[in-house]
């Protein structure tokens, strides 16, 4: 082999050794055009956006008193209908995708949280916005959970990240604002306590913090839970799941009180609403997972008294696509309504499990934002990956052919090698 200081040439001299040349050049440019096509479809699909779909549900109220439900008709809209035969009453249109909500305990005003971090207050008998925050200026990015206090005076804000911002209702002053360490914390859930300017802050990892809206401070506790988190009417108790996940978690009672003891009560898969009453306890959906089959759900509606430590079940139904485990519901009319994650609402009657209303909003459009952590990626087969697997394909064949030859090359001159000598 002659001496050759240029590298291009020395790789056309050594394919000329292996190969012959016309094969050589045909396998270099079958092999390299196949590689960089593999390339630049995996970098444009990772530059387009994913398709995930949200299985959780979508979140819904049930305004009892008023014989009302508010419920999620759009990615970007809330609408309230009536109870018994679906009228609408009115829609709230917001700019970010709705991730969550809540009633005050009169009824009268539902708060809304979006995903880019707008919010604000809607009526319900006047079906106007009281107030609304653009993203500019409510100061925080994403909201995770939306809570009034007793009274009804004073919303929490909860960021998906590390800021809690308090409001009054009515006009949307602001009461203040807590940040914890971001690099430490991403918040999920925030409770007010009846007076509205302090409550309990409940991280992803599940840290629990006491915080003061008007002093702007958060201090780290000793318990540790999952989310949601609520006060009690009274203020005597915080309810929370024992855990941020798992299948067998309970419901942990803390008492506000210095010596109180956390008591843990239950069993569940999942507790997806917990919601105070006007008696110092609580209402709480959450669903249990059949020992022999862990794809059959069932949804249980429970009362909790905490002072006596007292759960008892209310009702119970199957719940087969896991949609409903955070259905709202009433004790006195035994109404539930639950809207899953294509906008299918329910109204069912918690006694017979007959359904009394249906609301189908699954024909308007989806936004990508999805509404909880609990991500599946969607199983329809894109472009991109439709495109991908032939080209991979294709070049592990190209490569074997390469390979295939080279060997077969090299075999042919070791014998011809073995010859001459």
């Amino acid at each position: 082999m002659r001496h050759v200081k240029d590298r291009q040439s020395v790789r056309l001299i050594w394919y000329e050794r292996l190969l012959p040349a016309q094969v050589s050049s045909t396998c270099w440019r079958l092999t390299t055009r196949a590689f960089f096509l593999c390339l630049a479809i995996v970098f444009a699909e990772s530059a387009s956006k994913a398709t995930l779909t949200s299985v959780s549900p979508a979140p819904s109220l049930l305004l009892s008193g008023s014989q009302k439900i508010a419920v999620l008709a759009a990615w970007n809209k809330v609408e309230v209908y009536q109870l018994w035969d679906g009228q609408s009453l009115g829609q709230i249109l917001t700019e970010g995708h709705v991730r969550a909500m809540d009633h005050s305990p009169d009824e009268k005003l539902i708060a809304l949280g979006c995903s880019h971090g707008s919010l604000g207050v809607w009526h319900v008998k006047e079906r106007r916005l009281l107030w609304w925050r653009k993203p500019s200026e409510s100061v925080i990015s994403s909201v995770s959970d939306v809570n009034f206090c007793h009274d009804g005076r004073f919303i929490a804000f909860c960021e998906y990240g590390s800021r809690v911002l308090v409001c009054d209702s009515n006009v949307g002053r602001v009461i203040g604002m807590v940040s914890v360490n971001p690099r430490e914390y991403t918040l999920m859930s925030a409770a007010l306590s009846p007076d509205g300017h302090t409550g309990i802050l409940v991280s992803l990892g599940g840290s629990l913090m006491r915080f003061d809206a008007t002093a702007g401070s958060a201090t780290l506790l000793k318990h540790t839970g999952g989310w949601p988190v609520r006060f009690s009417s009274d203020g005597r108790h915080v309810v929370l799941p024992s855990a941020p996940s798992g299948s067998h978690r309970k419901l942990r009672v803390i008492p506000v009180s210095p010596d109180g003891l956390p008591r843990d009560l239950g069993s569940f898969a999942k507790i997806g609403r917990i919601a105070p009453d006007a008696a110092g306890g609580f209402l709480v959906t959450a669903a249990r997972v059949d020992a022999k089959n862990n794809r059959q759900w069932t949804v249980v509606g429970c009362r909790l008294r905490p002072k006596e430590t007292y759960l008892r079940e209310l009702w119970q139904l199957p719940d087969p696509k896991q949609q409903e485990y955070n259905m709202a519901f009433s004790p006195d009319s035994m109404l539930g309504v639950a809207t899953n994650h294509r906008l299918l609402t329910r109204v069912v009657d918690l006694q017979t499990g007959l359904l009394r209303l249906s609301v189908d909003n699954s024909a308007n459009p989806h936004s990508t934002v999805v509404t909880e952590t609990i991500l599946s990626a969607s199983r329809t087969r894109t472009w991109s990956t439709q495109l991908l697997a032939p080209a991979v394909g294709a070049t592990a064949v190209v490569a074997a052919g390469v390979v295939g030859l080279w060997l077969c090359v090299r075999k042919k001159r070791h014998r011809q090698d073995g010859d001459t000598s």
